[in-house]
């Protein structure tokens, strides 16, 4: 998940940049999905069906967990909820570069006060994500990419946690290369430990995971 760079400067915010470490994640997210979808209809929906949280992203389908048994289900409901993380930090990536793009002729305070309550909710919604993920699971491989992703979890936790005390730390060098190496380790985990006969819609939605949010062309500077 893309660390996104809003440097608060002596003149206020300047242009927003991204980064991510080689071969690894373009995490921020990520990328740049349209959150659209049907936000408007359902504003709580999510790809899992959680009231809560972020809109779905209408380029990524999750695998139907109803249908779905065995390590095919355990690796499902893992990666709806790490869909859901993934989508609250995009969401946060998303409204702060909307916020910079306005600031033009905005008052600078409450342009500070709008990135700190950004920051805020990005924490809370993340924080009743991870809970859904605390719980260890019984298979291995999954179980391997679970606490990988966590740890990636935490280090946005803290990002956005420091940025709703200081709007200054948006955009951090330190906080970037944390998140960006924590994703790294993430991708290349799940690549490593998601299984050669899972579910097609499981391994489809794995990789549009990834696709959306960890990987980048070329090298990437952090």
């Amino acid at each position: 998940t893309l660390a996104l760079v809003g440097v608060f400067g002596g003149d206020g915010p300047e242009a927003a940049d991204t980064a991510a470490p080689d071969d690894g994640p373009a995490d921020g997210p990520d990328a740049e999905p349209d959150a659209d979808g049907d936000a408007e209809d359902d504003p709580g929906a999510s790809g899992g069906g959680t009231p809560g949280d972020p809109p779905p992203d209408p380029d990524l389908t999750p695998p139907d967990l109803d249908a779905l048994d065995g390590i095919d289900a355990v690796f499902g409901g893992l990666l709806v909820d790490i869909d859901a993380s993934e989508r609250t930090m995009i969401a946060f990536q998303d409204e702060v570069a909307e916020l910079l793009a306005e600031s033009d002729g905005t008052d600078p305070q409450q342009l500070l006060t709008d990135v700190v309550e950004a920051a805020a909710d990005g924490r809370d919604g993340l924080a009743v994500i991870r809970e859904r993920l605390e719980p260890p699971l019984d298979d291995p491989a999954a179980e391997a990419v679970r606490e990988a992703y966590v740890v990636h979890l935490d280090s946005w936790a803290g990002y956005l946690d420091a940025i709703a005390g200081d709007p200054s730390v948006l955009g951090s060098d330190g906080w970037r290369l944390d998140i960006n190496t924590t994703a790294d380790r993430f991708a290349r985990t799940l690549e490593e430990e998601l299984p050669d006969g899972v579910d097609a819609e499981v391994a489809q939605f794995a990789e549009g995971i990834l696709e959306r949010g960890f990987r980048t062309e070329g090298e990437a500077d952090v």
